[in-house]
């Protein structure tokens, strides 16, 4: 896909969810189920398709009127009175989750060639459908392939093409009033397919050289910006693996992992210059190895331990199964929830935060640009993460993080709002400089050059400032309720 076509985009596809477009509840039966019983339950309830689940409620397949019709008029009635739906129905089913965005729903139809879309939780339940009918309401065109394309890529070359798009897309998004947060979510959404296909291309590769299949349950996690759905426009890898095998199995993920980095960094997303990636044994665990290291970090007060907290707190599944994953999120919960010292450690390192404005209310800058990222996301992101961990809240993205905390009475409606806010404008000057940073052919960084900046946004940035400033006195208060005072 060219991207000047992103010009045409309608931004629907981009700002909602398959689970606000589906049709539920879903009607499903049983692979015993008789086709002229199926044929009767698709008229009772004027429906034109029945998903064919097993007893978990994970599709099997699908029929449709067509299927029906079909086997009726090629073999006669005796062939419906003695057939199930598990002997007409199509199979494979596609499928796509409830909580990835539309335009991969409409791409996935498009290029499929289908009419019916089984949407599945992230158990692979069957809980909805989509079809072509029912996504009239958003405009279809080319633009809309670029979900889909990920699936359909063979190497990373192909990985490296949807990438290259990204900024064209986080510009249109902008124009189109989706705002920062909405862009910085899809951009991770993309991130995070690409992350899972170049597993793919793993898991694909080591079967073909006779190494097996993956041999225990696990996850690939996709860690910070990433997995809080807050990526830019030139992020590197974040990303870990727990497993529920044993160290034999580990040899196998270590293989596959280092495949996956590798496959991302020739795709254009570069190896983290820290290391946080699964090929790295600190980032590739199983189970009871993560909780050992999570409960070293908590013990811990070196800089180190306190610095995994910015990466691994925020993590999201990219690949595999989700129980290890939901897993590992509850015990680093747990462990963390309980320790306030720990909590206390964390706090701590924003009393350091002051705002870049100087003596005559100026930004403080370095040859014109301020980094936005340093000053400003960091200290918010971060603030907001160790409130969230403090009242055990399982949510990873700083707005869903603030809204939780409002609900609980942890932050004012006004403080939620404020953190939003700022949040939004400074995501915003980012992803707008590295758009216009990668069109000039430069590389692209956090840093904002202000001379770009009219009064109205100057403003707006210098009050985000202020309320990342003020962020650090809602923590140290949050924190003395629970008997631990940062910096007391």
């Amino acid at each position: 896909m060219e991207i000047d076509a992103l010009d045409r985009i309608d931004s629907f596809p981009y700002r909602h969810r398959v689970c606000d477009v589906m049709t539920a509840p879903l009607a499903t039966v049983g692979a015993e189920v008789s086709g002229i019983d199926a044929a009767r339950r698709m008229t009772a309830a004027k429906i034109s398709s029945l998903v064919v689940a097993d007893d978990a409620g994970k599709p099997l397949g699908i029929v449709t009127e067509r299927d029906l019709l079909r086997a009726f008029s090629a073999d006669g009635s005796s062939k419906m009175e003695n057939a199930n739906v598990s002997d007409l129905m199509a199979a494979p089913v596609f499928t796509v989750a409830e909580n990835d965005y539309v335009f991969i729903a409409m791409g996935r139809i498009e290029r499929r060639g289908i009419r019916h879309l089984v949407v599945v939780d992230d158990a692979g339940r069957a809980v909805g459908m989509v079809t072509p009918r029912g996504l009239l309401k958003v405009r279809v065109g080319d633009t809309l392939r670029l979900g889909d394309e990920i699936d359909a890529a063979l190497d990373a070359h192909d990985l490296g093409l949807v990438r290259t798009q990204l900024p064209g897309l986080a510009r249109q998004l902008l124009a189109e009033n989706v705002g920062a947060l909405g862009a910085a979510s899809v951009i991770s959404a993309v991130y995070c397919d690409l992350t899972r296909r170049a597993w793919d291309f793993a898991v694909a590769a080591l079967q073909d050289e006779g190494k097996g299949a993956p041999p225990a349950p696990y996850s690939v996690l996709v860690l910070g910006s990433g997995g809080r759905g807050e990526s830019l426009l030139k992020p590197d890898q974040d990303n870990a693996i727990v497993h529920l095998g044993d160290a034999h199995a580990d040899i196998w993920f270590k293989d596959a992992a280092e495949r996956m980095n590798a496959t991302l960094d020739a795709a254009g997303v570069p190896f983290c210059k820290g290391k946080v990636m699964a090929s790295n044994a600190d980032w590739r665990r199983s189970l009871e190895g993560w909780r050992q290291e999570i409960g070293r970090w908590v013990k811990s007060h070196d800089p180190e331990a306190l610095l995994m907290t910015d990466i691994f707190f925020d993590l999201k599944r990219a690949a595999g199964d989700s129980g290890p994953a939901e897993q590992l999120h509850e015990v680093a919960l747990k462990a963390v929830h309980g320790s306030v010292t720990f909590l206390h450690a964390i706090g701590l390192k924003l009393d350091a935060y002051v705002a870049p404005i100087g003596m005559l209310g100026k930004i403080k800058t370095v040859d014109n640009r301020i980094d936005l990222k340093l000053n400003g996301l960091l200290p918010i992101t971060a603030g907001v993460r160790v409130m969230a961990l403090q009242h055990g809240l399982a949510l990873t993205s700083t707005s869903e993080r603030l809204k939780g905390l409002a609900t609980r009475g942890a932050l004012s409606e006004n403080d939620e709002r404020q953190l939003t806010d700022a949040l939004e404008v400074l995501l915003c000057a980012v992803l707008n400089q590295q758009a216009t940073d990668i069109e000039a052919g430069l590389e692209p960084s956090t840093h904002v050059d202000v001379r770009r900046l009219d009064a109205r946004r100057q403003h707006l940035i210098k009050q985000a400032f202020k309320t990342a400033e003020g962020l650090k006195l809602l923590v140290r208060d949050s924190l003395g309720k629970s008997g631990v005072v940062p910096g007391g």
